[in-house]
């Protein structure tokens, strides 16, 4: 006989909320420090600007920064959804076997849409869940 997995509690709920919003603005800070406030194609082309001698390195710079800030938006995007979600009865359940999402994998990372195990698969990596 299974039980029906237990929802988050109401703190629990505004702790990740807390805990999501405080990830975003930390990276929205971020994005803005990298990029200087200018738009992802600006900053490409600033990088593309600068001096030729350095060609080669300034190449690499500009594909690191710019996977950094290709990171970053994704990452926003995220949280940004997670935070949409956080009052969904849903949130907290795996979203392949509906069981809940440990605790502890919900206070390291808020957004988690899978359990250890789901996401494990979904990634080539053999874990089952216990029986």
């Amino acid at each position: 006989m299974t039980t029906a997995p237990t929802p988050l509690s109401t703190e629990q709920r505004t702790w990740l909320a807390a805990q999501l919003r405080a990830q975003l603005q930390a990276l929205d800070r971020q994005v803005h420090e990298h990029q200087a406030g200018q738009t992802r194609v600006e900053y490409a082309a600033e990088l593309l600007n600068q001096e030729e001698g350095a060609r080669p390195q300034h190449d690499a710079d500009r594909e690191i920064a710019l996977e950094r800030a290709d990171r970053e938006q994704m990452t926003l995007g995220v949280i940004s959804q997670a935070l949409a979600r956080i009052d969904d009865p849903a949130f907290g359940l795996c979203e392949d076997c509906e069981e809940p999402i440990a605790w502890g994998r919900l206070q390291l990372e808020p957004w988690a849409l899978r359990c250890v195990a789901c996401e494990s698969a979904r990634e080539g990596r053999t874990v089952h869940h216990k029986l």
